[in-house]
């Protein structure tokens, strides 16, 4: 994996990460009966891990972030399509832990377009809640089976069904599913 800035002076942490978005997606796979699309939410570690894993699985990743600086590890190592989303957080969304307007809609439209079978989200910022990434009007219209593997349970979780250690069912199509021990 590429070098990455956020997390060079927490070895144990980075190694952990590596192994949990690995985890992640070879959990998700299990779940689905058709692999098609794969979309992972964030591009540290976990992200960089899981897109990894989907590749040697034989698929294109999808991965999506505020952070272009791993842009060309997902296209070249990873014969991915790589999102670069709008990063305009201002203090009052991040103290609602909501994320602006233009970057929910991005990620709303990338998951219709692609209607994935596997989302795993690891979007987070140190020492800050977890973005809530899905609305439940988007939960709402997808109409399909989908997987999202929340890696972020522990700090509030990426959607706002998320449990730790569980498995939710919001619709009959999704499944949403954390356990804190991914590593």
């Amino acid at each position: 994996l590429p070098h990455n800035p956020e997390t060079e002076n927490m070895d144990a942490f980075a190694a952990m990460g590596r192994i949990a978005g690995s985890i992640a997606y070879k959990e998700a796979a299990q779940k689905c009966e058709r692999k098609k699309y794969v979309i992972i939410i964030g591009s540290g570690n976990t992200g960089l891990s899981a897109a990894q894993a989907v590749f040697r699985d034989g698929l294109t990743p999808i991965v999506c972030s505020t952070s272009g600086g791993h842009e060309e590890f997902i296209k070249n190592k990873c014969r991915g399509e790589f999102v670069l989303l709008p990063n305009e957080a201002n203090t009052q969304q991040a103290r609602i832990h909501t994320l602006p307007n233009r970057q929910q809609q991005e990620i709303e439209q990338i998951i219709m377009d692609y209607k994935p079978s596997i989302i795993i989200t690891t979007a987070r910022k140190p020492g800050q809640l977890a973005p809530k990434l899905f609305s439940e009007s988007l939960i709402e219209k997808i109409d399909w089976q989908v997987t999202i593997q929340d890696l972020t349970a522990s700090i509030g979780g990426n959607t706002i069904f998320t449990i730790m250690d569980g498995e939710v069912n919001p619709n009959s199509y999704v499944t949403i599913a954390n356990r804190s021990n991914y590593p």
